[in-house]
């Protein structure tokens, strides 16, 4: 498989309408944006008044107001960034299928609540099995980093230390190879979820590892041909071409590995009833 071509059936595609698909990225950022001012307003309404101080204001924070919208800013953007992105995934499959399609399917998983709190329960089951596929790398990184820091401070008999942090390190890099592979797993779920809303999310999950087997460097060559453009991003503006055309390549990537064939009862048909 080509990510020449995948990337060249992308640019075709996205030049036939590239209005609704720079529109959708803008829904979902001008979301996140809304977002992180309302608790930049609530942060600096509380320094305004005294209680809390500018020392306060950070990402780990222990101060229990800081906390406290951290996690209300974590949980909106869960309940309700969630199925935004899940909509917009929606409506790029839709369109790389050349179905009847519309920018309000971006809002597609509001409009039925089985469908809403299904959407939370497979991005919750996808990103439970990555958070656990990454606490190796974690661990064993953080006992190198240690281990590191005690073989600094030690003038001498730091030589087992200093081996003892190597192999910790070598075990990091192989549980992050792990990571990976687990991470890429799982990169179809969302869009069987979409091709096949009534599947069980453990049924996803379970299709979305079968259907990668194998095909995980498919991915890794698609996201490192998009690295070079990564530079261009802080100027804004090459945003509104480069993250389309990620996004629409990553779902063209994703069809072929579907393949044509329909998911259980019906495929991609049964998404209509939802509109």
């Amino acid at each position: 498989m080509e990510i020449r071509n995948i990337k060249k059936r992308s640019l075709d595609l996205l030049y036939q309408n590239w209005a609704q698909p720079v529109a959708i990225i803008l829904i979902v950022l001008v979301f996140y944006v809304s977002f992180s001012f309302g608790q930049s307003s609530f942060l600096n309404f509380l320094l305004w008044r005294g209680i809390i101080q500018k020392g306060d204001v950070a990402l780990f924070s222990t101060n229990p107001y800081v906390l406290v919208s951290n996690a209300l800013k974590w949980l909106v953007c869960f309940f309700v960034l969630t199925p935004v992105y899940i909509g917009a995934m929606w409506w790029f499959l839709r369109y790389a299928n050349d179905e009847k399609n519309s920018i309000n399917t971006v809002f597609i998983c509001f409009s039925n609540a089985r469908i809403y709190f299904k959407t939370l329960l497979v991005k919750v089951m996808v990103t439970f099995m990555r958070v656990l596929a990454a606490l190796p790398a974690c661990f064993f990184a953080a006992v190198s980093a240690k281990l590191f820091n005690i073989t600094m401070l030690k003038d001498r008999g730091n030589g087992l230390y200093a081996a003892l942090a190597v192999c910790m390190g070598l075990l990091a890099v192989l549980a992050a190879v792990f990571f990976v592979f687990v991470y890429l797993r799982y990169a179809l779920a969302e869009y069987i979820f979409v091709i096949n809303p009534d599947m069980k999310a453990s049924q996803i999950l379970r299709l979305s590892a079968s259907k990668m087997k194998g095909r995980e460097d498919t991915f890794i060559k698609l996201y490192l041909s998009f690295l070079w453009w990564a530079p261009s991003l802080v100027l804004v503006f090459p945003a509104f071409f480069v993250v389309p055309y990620y996004a629409m390549a990553h779902t063209v990537l994703a069809q072929t590995l579907l393949g044509k064939e329909p998911i259980e009862d019906g495929g991609a048909k049964k998404t209509l009833k939802y509109v």
